[in-house]
């Protein structure tokens, strides 16, 4: 993912571009279902112009947008490409539409630098193996099925003792950025999601930077032995690379690891562990 944003850019309206590149774990068949997936969701967008375009020597599709957002007209460009059957590319540009006339041919010199290359996993096959290794201790050998409800049992509790199932939020929260506070700070993502529908919204954390790779780190009350996590997302998801979980002797474990993608939205990654 990359994403080009003009200084003097409106967070919602740009001037901005944004580059997704990805293999196609999705399952797409050919550019018109690409760009369907990618349009789909977007009922206030009119599309226009749609046409047959070459990138980086792979045929591709492009589309004229035009809408409005919060009482601004907006217009842009989308265009896309299955680079292979394994591999997709998608591309948006867009601006206020008085702007749009100057910044479009931008956006078309830029679809010309493109070029692609065979996808490659970020993370080093062995460095996975050992992540995925249960922890050695009590905890991971418990049976998974229940979260285990006693606080501070270490693991220790007896096979006969009363356990439930339970689900809770996190109560505090930290990151390696966050646009503002209290508005996208990073505490916004404890506590149960009060974020309503999709967009950038205050109520949820964002980073500083929209084109940079950052961490949350979430704290929880209750220590447990987790079946499930599951992350509320509710702009541009999912964008999630890696997913830690700390043990009580403060190692960290990976539970998961994706490349980013573009999906619907809302959009809740549900991860069993």
């Amino acid at each position: 993912i990359a994403a080009v944003t003009s200084p003097t850019a409106d967070d919602d309206v740009g001037p901005s571009f944004m580059l997704v590149g990805g293999t196609n774990s999705n399952g797409y068949a050919s550019n018109d279902e690409l760009l369907q997936d990618f349009t789909q969701t977007e009922d206030d967008v009119e599309f226009s112009n749609q046409r047959q375009i070459t990138i980086a020597g792979v045929p591709g599709v492009a589309v004229d947008i035009k809408g409005v957002y919060e009482d601004t007209e907006v217009a842009g460009r989308i265009v896309v490409a299955m680079v292979s059957t394994e591999q997709y590319f998608q591309m948006i540009g867009f601006a206020p539409s008085d702007q749009w006339e100057q910044v479009g041919p931008s956006f078309d010199e830029l679809v010309q630098t493109v070029d692609f290359f065979e996808p490659t996993d970020i993370f080093d096959e062995g460095e996975l193996l050992e992540a995925t290794d249960p922890p050695e201790s009590a905890a991971a050998t418990e049976p998974p099925a229940v979260v285990e409800g006693t606080p501070d049992s270490g693991g220790d509790s007896q096979p006969d003792a009363a356990a439930q199932e339970i689900r809770q939020w996190a109560a505090q929260a930290i990151a390696s950025s966050e646009y503002s506070s209290p508005d996208w700070a990073a505490f916004q993502a404890a506590g149960a999601p009060d974020t309503e529908g999709c967009g950038d919204y205050a109520t949820a954390w964002a980073s500083y930077d929209s084109d940079t790779v950052e961490w949350l780190e979430l704290f929880y009350d209750l220590p447990v032995i987790p079946t499930e996590i599951n992350i509320y997302q509710t702009h541009t998801p999912d964008q999630i690379s890696r997913v830690e979980l700390l043990d009580e002797n403060g190692v960290y474990h990976e539970v998961y690891t994706a490349m980013p993608v573009m999906t619907d939205c809302p959009y809740i990654l549900s991860i069993p562990v």
